[in-house]
Order: C-alpha cells, then structure tokens, then sequence
C-alpha cells in the first residue's frame, strides 16, 4: 500500500499542467508507459525535497508485479509467504490473474 496525501498530488497535478500547458490527464496518458507511484515519488522527492512526507522501509503489500498468472497452489505459498506487516495483497493486472479466483482463494466469495 502506498500512502498518498490528496494535496499533494493536486500540487502534483497542477505542476505538470503548468509545465506542459494542458490537463494533466492528456499529459500522463500520451505516455505510452507510466507509473503513477513514480510520478509522485519523484514529484515528493524532487520537488518537495521530502517535506511533509517519509519513507518507510516497512512493505504493507505483497505484490506480485510481473511474470505469469499464479497457480492454485503458487497463490496460496504467495500468500503463506506473507509478513506480519503485511495486511494486503496486490496482483498487477496485466499478469492475467482472474479476480474472482483471488476472491475465491482468499475466501471473499463467502
């Protein structure tokens, strides 16, 4: 999980419209590739210098970025696998993992 603060990604937001001279929406999505949680990583750290926000080492969610859809059983080690700071599981989307199976193994579907 990442933490964002509303103000600042509208700050965040209103930089690059008024870098690029339109919206930023147009500006990010002619972006063949992005990553929104860089973007704003780089927009704290490189133009707030850090101010108001902090890094933490701790990871809150286990994701499972890349690669291929997991198995029944590969799910269930990946979620075995946890730590105890871990309160939330993300599977990347275009890795093709179905959402009602990830529903059904982790018992959501109660």
């Amino acid at each position: 999980l990442i933490a964002w603060r509303r103000e600042t990604v509208n700050a965040m937001c209103e930089r690059i419209e008024k870098m690029h001279g339109r919206d930023w929406v147009s500006v990010v999505g002619s972006a063949r590739k992005f990553s929104e949680c860089m973007i704003y990583g780089r927009y704290v750290d490189d133009v707030l210098e850090g101010a108001g926000h902090f890094h933490g080492a701790e990871e809150f969610c286990r994701v499972h970025w890349n690669g291929e859809a997991l198995s029944d059983e590969e799910f269930r080690r990946f979620v075995d696998a946890m730590a105890s700071e871990q309160v939330a599981i993300g599977m990347q989307s275009f890795i093709g993992t179905d959402v009602a199976r990830i529903r059904r193994l982790i018992g959501f579907d109660r």
